[in-house]
């Protein structure tokens, strides 16, 4: 099991919130904590899980009573906050660019990962798709 793990925004929220993967990532989040595998995510991964919560409540998905619930529980989260500086973001505007992206929100994920030479794990199977490399570790 790798020392370095980053996981990105889909990943967590699969943890906290309904998601038809839920038991499959807890069994990996354990598997990683077990391993005493170092959790990271650029800080964008806060405002990613945030804005995610909102939305699920906003849009009726979960109660405001269960955005509350999980995002106690991400706030209980052992990740460590990685803040991006020009080097990373240098990196992530070249994924973007090689994945032909318009935005550069996932790419800070996959050039954190690749920075650090870690698996990064998603549940977003349009990232594990584009991306087409063996450490891109999709939720299944």
């Amino acid at each position: 099991m790798p020392s370095t793990v980053v996981l990105d925004a889909s990943f967590v929220m699969a943890v906290f919130v309904p998601h038809p993967k839920a038991s499959l990532a807890q069994t990996i989040l354990d598997s990683l904590n077990a391993a005493n595998a170092s959790l990271v995510a650029p800080t964008l991964l806060l405002y990613e899980v945030t804005s995610g919560i909102q939305k699920l409540s906003h849009f009726g998905r979960i109660s405001t009573a269960q955005a509350a619930a999980a995002f106690a529980l991400a706030e209980q989260f052992r990740v460590s906050l990685i803040t991006p500086d020009f080097s990373l973001a240098r990196r992530a505007l070249i994924w973007s660019q090689r994945l032909q992206r318009a935005s550069a929100y996932d790419s800070f994920y996959l050039a954190l990962a690749e920075e650090r030479g870690c698996d990064l794990w998603t549940a977003g199977s349009r990232l594990s798709n584009a991306a087409k490399t063996s450490w891109v570790r999709l939720l299944q």
